[in-house]
C-alpha cells in the first residue's frame, strides 16, 4: 500500500543530496526506486549526479529507462533498456552496473542484462540529485517517487526481489543512500542509511502531507502569563507552516506573524507577504530584523527560531531533525527586559498581522539554545523540549476542537481572538437506533 512518497511537477521539483566522497562510486553501483511516473514523452531524471553524470538512472523521452556513465577517461555512455514506464502504477524500476560492462535493468520482477563498454567511473565531486538530471533543475521527473536507493555494489537478483518484496528493510551492506520519503512534511528528505546525507526537497509535494496543529486565518490565541524575560539573552521557537505567503482572509496586508511573545515588534517570527524569508524582530530603541537566507515553501511544516545571546541575533530554520539555515547580525543593543504574555497567529493585544497558515508548537527559552537543542525539537521534539530554561510551551498539535491549548510551564489557558481552530476536528458522532 502507498502511503508516502513525493509528487515532482515535472519542471521545477528536484531534491539534493549535497556532495559526499561516498558517492564516488567507481566499479560497482545500483541505483533502485519506487516511482509512479504519469508521463513517458519527455526525459525524466530519477538519481543522478549533476547532467554530465558519473552516474545516473531516467526516463528517455521515448518512453524507456535508461541508465548513463561518464567513465575516468571521460566517454559518456547511455543504454536503454526494454522496459517502458507504466504509467499512474508504482514499479520497482532500477539497474546494476559492473566495470567490466554488465549491466542489468528491472522493473518488478522482470530483468535484462545487457553489455557496456568496460572501464571504471570518473570521480566529479557532484551533488546526488533524486527526481531530476541536474540541480538546474532539467530533466524533472513528472510524477511521485516513493523512495530510492544507492549501492555501491552489484545486488544479485534475489537481492532486488528483497527489496522489491520489504522496502522499509533494505540490505544495508553497501548502502550509501536510502531516501525513503516517509516524512510526509517539510523540506528535508531523511537518508536512512548509516551515513546521513539528508536531501533538501525543492518545490516537491508530499503525497500524504501532514495536517495538523491549529489554523489561523484572523484569529489567533493569547497567553497572558506575564513573565519577565531579559530580551538580551533568550530564545523564540514556533513550529509551523504558512499555508499561502501571500496574505489571505479578511487583512490580505501586512506581515504572516507566526508568533510573538511579547505582542509588539519585539522577539517577533514573521513574514512579509512580498516575500518568502522568514524574519526574527529585537528592539534596542530601533526595530531591528533578520531574515532567513532561504525561501519558505507553501504549506510545509519548519521550526523557525530566533536567539537573543547579548549584542547577536540569531533566526534559525529547521526542518526534520535538521537545521537548513542560520543568519546573524551583531549591531543589537541593550533591549532591555518586560513581561511576556505570548501571542500565537498575530501580534500586539489589538491583534494586528494576522498569520494565514498553521502553528504545531510555540516555546520561549530564558537563553540562548543550542543548535543541536534546535535539531531535536525540529525532529518532532516540540512533544518533549529541552525544560532547562524553558519558560512557556505550548503544543497545538493533537489539540482538537472543544479543547483549549494550555502553557504546558505555568498552567495557563489561551484567550482567543478570533477564531483559530485545530486542522483535525473531531468526527461527528453517528448514534443508531
Amino acid at each position: 500500500m502507498k502511503i508516502s512518497g513525493a509528487n515532482f511537477n515535472g519542471y521545477s521539483s528536484y531534491i539534493q543530496v549535497d556532495y559526499n566522497s561516498i558517492f564516488d562510486i567507481r566499479d560497482e553501483l545500483t541505483i533502485a526506486a519506487f516511482v509512479i511516473p504519469r508521463r513517458m514523452d519527455k526525459y525524466q531524471g530519477i538519481l543522478a549526479r549533476y547532467y554530465r553524470f558519473p552516474y545516473g538512472f531516467h526516463i528517455t523521452d521515448s518512453g524507456y529507462y535508461q541508465f548513463g556513465v561518464t567513465l575516468e577517461d571521460g566517454t559518456a555512455i547511455y543504454r536503454s533498456s526494454s522496459f517502458t514506464p507504466t504509467l499512474n502504477e508504482v514499479q520497482f524500476v532500477g539497474v546494476s552496473w559492473k566495470s567490466d560492462g554488465i549491466v542489468t535493468f528491472w522493473k518488478d520482477y522482470d530483468e535484462e542484462t545487457v553489455t557496456i563498454t568496460a572501464g571504471r567511473l570518473g570521480v566529479y565531486n557532484y551533488p546526488v540529485t533524486i527526481g531530476a538530471r541536474s540541480i538546474a533543475p532539467a530533466d524533472v521527473f513528472n510524477g511521485e517517487i516513493l523512495g530510492v536507493y544507492l549501492y555501491n555494489r552489484f545486488l544479485s537478483s534475489s537481492e532486488r526481489r528483497e527489496i522489491f518484496k520489504n522496502p522499509t528493510n533494505p540490505d544495508e551492506g553497501g548502502l550509501v543512500l536510502w531516501i525513503p520519503l516517509n516524512e510526509n512534511m517539510g523540506v528535508v528528505a531523511k537518508d536512512h542509511s548509516r551515513y546521513g546525507n539528508h536531501g533538501r526537497m525543492y518545490n516537491c509535494k508530499w503525497v500524504t502531507p501532514v495536517r495538523r496543529g491549529w489554523y489561523f486565518d484572523n484569529g489567533g490565541m493569547q497567553f497572558n502569563i506575564n513573565k519577565t524575560l531579559d530580551f538580551n539573552y533568550c530564545s523564540v521557537v514556533a513550529v509551523f507552516a504558512i499555508d499561502r505567503l501571500q496574505k489571505g482572509g479578511e487583512q490580505t496586508y501586512g506581515r504572516n506573524c507566526v508568533f510573538s511573545p511579547f505582542g509588539g515588534d519585539q522577539l517577533m517570527l514573521w513574514n512579509q507577504p512580498w516575500d518568502r524569508k522568514l524574519r526574527f524582530t529585537n528592539n534596542d530603541g530601533t526595530w531591528k530584523a533578520i531574515s532567513t537566507n532561504v525561501d519558505l515553501q507553501d504549506g510545509e511544516i519548519y521550526t523557525g527560531v530566533g536567539i537573543m545571546n547579548g549584542n547577536e541575533e540569531h533566526i534559525y530554520l529547521a526542518s526534520n531533525g535538521v537545521i537548513i539555515d542560520h543568519n546573524l547580525r551583531t549591531d543589537i543593543g541593550d533591549a532591555g527586559s518586560f513581561a511576556i504574555n505570548p501571542i500565537v497567529g498575530g501580534k500586539a493585544v489589538a491583534y494586528r498581522y494576522p498569520l494565514h497558515g498553521r502553528v504545531l508548537a510555540a516555546m520561549v527559552y530564558d537563553r540562548p539554545i543550542s543548535e543541536s537543542e534546535i535539531e531535536q525539537i525540529s525532529d518532532e521534539g516540540w512533544f518533549d523540549p529541552p525544560r532547562d530554561g524553558l519558560i512557556f510551551w505550548t503544543v497545538l498539535d493533537g489539540v482538537y476542537e472543544g479543547e483549549t491549548p494550555v502553557d504546558k510551564i505555568s498552567g495557563v489557558q489561551a484567550t482567543f481572538i478570533g477564531n483559530p481552530r485545530p486542522v483535525i476536528r473531531k468526527p461527528f458522532r453517528v448514534v443508531s437506533v
